[in-house]
Order: structure tokens, then sequence, then C-alpha cells
């Protein structure tokens, strides 16, 4: 499986009519509203300007991506057969929906649709959500029994933990491609948990994605002086005692996996500088209390002093 590709499309039109600005709608065509069709905008009502931002990726089956719109409806589904299962969450504004149920969702609330029959949507001014596209198939292999039209959460614990995942996602730390099968693996088992409304999917599945989730934050700030376990578990929402248990089931420590990524990066800087690299500051900055310690946890783990390794290079 491919690491996460970057996903970006931004639409602005300024037509003075609403009947140019639909042909400038209708002409365009990103990817990730391949399920919709039938784009419209309701009447003016003063304002001249439509604006549509997404910013997210593709992982492996999965597309997910932050969108910002303005007022438009259009259709969800195609009917094809090959529609996918939608995941929104709201994060401002509101949404309706109309077709094999009517319903709307504003902020703090998730709706999984099955696009395999139409629906109908309008989104209001404004409206920011976070969502998820999944091959139908690609979900079934994760929870038993067929999908639901529709399933509507309000913001549940497990709710925000699939949504803080879907954000990690979509930031720009690269996974190797096996840290992307178990990410795309922990995002089916988080959504398959909620709509079977357990508590975030099986225990070892939950961890996992603990884990992955961690891991990332992690990548992420290596030169904060302040990434601990008490900070981890506050950004994930979790307690720190299902953190360090989410870490042992993989065989693994948090401050281990803190530790080892650290020193990677400081014999990445070794290589990259050569001669000129001093010891002390590699050690400063990344964020080992002093080069005698840097010392000890470098030979620990190469075998060698820094010192040693530089003369070596």
């Amino acid at each position: 499986m491919a690491a996460p590709a970057p996903l970006r499309a931004s639409l602005r039109i300024t037509a003075p009519t609403r009947e140019e600005a639909l042909r400038h709608l209708r002409d365009w065509r990103p990817p990730m509203l391949a399920h919709c069709r039938d784009l419209a905008l309701p009447p003016y009502a003063g304002r001249r300007e439509f604006r549509f931002e997404t910013d997210g990726c593709v992982l492996g089956d999965l597309t997910c991506a932050r969108q910002r719109t303005d007022r438009v409806t259009g259709v969800s589904g195609n009917g094809a057969g090959r529609d996918p299962v939608v995941v929104q969450y709201v994060l401002a504004g509101r949404v309706w929906f109309s077709g094999p149920s009517t319903f709307s969702i504003g902020p703090g609330q998730l709706a999984v649709r099955d696009t395999a029959r139409p629906w109908r949507f309008w989104s209001a001014h404004a409206t920011v959500t976070r969502w998820l596209l999944v091959p139908r198939a690609v979900l079934l292999g994760h929870r038993h029994g067929a999908l639901p039209p529709c399933h509507v959460e309000d913001d549940t614990p497990d709710v925000r933990f699939l949504v803080s995942y879907l954000e990690m996602l979509t930031g720009t730390v690269a996974l190797s491609d096996e840290g992307a099968r178990a990410a795309q693996d922990a995002t089916l088992s988080l959504l398959a948990g909620v709509l079977a409304g357990r508590p975030g999917a099986e225990a070892h599945e939950h961890a996992r994605a603990t884990v992955v989730l961690a891991r990332r934050f992690i990548d992420r700030h290596l030169r904060d002086r302040d990434v601990t376990p008490a900070l981890l578990a506050r950004q994930l929402g979790v307690s720190p005692r299902t953190l360090h248990r989410s870490f042992s089931s993989e065989g693994d420590s948090v401050m281990g996996y803190v530790r080892r990524r650290r020193l990677h990066e400081a014999r990445r800087e070794l290589v990259t500088a050569g001669a000129s690299a001093r010891v002390a500051d590699v050690a400063a900055r990344w964020r080992f209390a002093d080069s005698s310690h840097f010392t000890r946890q470098f030979r620990g783990t190469y075998g060698t002093t820094p010192a040693a390794f530089l003369r070596s290079l």
C-alpha cells in the first residue's frame, strides 16, 4: 500500500450572475466529488461569491479531508453500485439530507451514509466538515451485517476519537507502506465500531489505533520538550493508563518510542552535517538532557559513541 497522497482542491466563483456561476460550478470536476452530481447554487441573495476548499489525503482505499463550502445543493450517489459510503462530521454550519430518510447534522454531529441510493443535500453558508469516503465493499469487510442507509451520531467519545484520528491522517507526516496499511485498518475498525455502537471497536483495534495516532503526534513534536505520556493522553482523549496499555500490547512503551525516534533523527543529523556537527548541539536540539546522556543512549543503540561515529563517516 502506498503512503498517503495529498489531496487538495479549491474553487472560487465571482461571476456576476447565478447562471454564469452555475456554468463554472458544473464544469468543475474534482475527484473527491465524483460521487456527486447536479451541483447547484441557491439564489445569490446579495452574495456574489462562492468558495469551496478541500485539504486532505488518499490513504489506500480511503479518502479523508477537511472541507469548507458556501451554500450549495446537489445529489450524493449516482446509483451506479460503486458509490462510496460517506462519513461527514460537521465542525461549523449545517448540512441537510433528503433520500431514504430526511435529517440534518450540525456542529458535533456525524453522519454515515450509504450512497447506493442517492441523497439530495443542502449545505449552509461557510459550512466546514471533516469527511471520509470508504468503498462499500471495503467497509463491509470490517463489520458484520448489512449497512443501514444512514447512521447519525452525536459528539460521543467514540466519534471524537475517530474524528481526531482522521485529522491526524490528513497531516503532513509521511507513513511507511506498513504504517499506511495499519492506519487504514485502524480507521475502518474505528468506523465499524461507531456503526455498531461499540466503544471504539474491539479492544485490540482500539489499542492499535491509539498507538498509530500517538506515534504520529510524537513524530510531529520530537523537538518539543514536553512530549510526555500525560500530554499525549490529553491530546488523544484517553487515560494515561489506556495509553500505556496500548503501547504495551504492541511490545513497546511511550517514552521508548520517543527515545528511539529522537536517536534516529539525531544520527541522521550527524550523517548530514558530518565533520561540522557539534555533538552537544545535536543532543540539545533533540531534547537529550545533556551530551553525556546522549552519548550513553547512542552507544546503547548503535554500539559506538557519537564522536566515534562522526570519525567513521
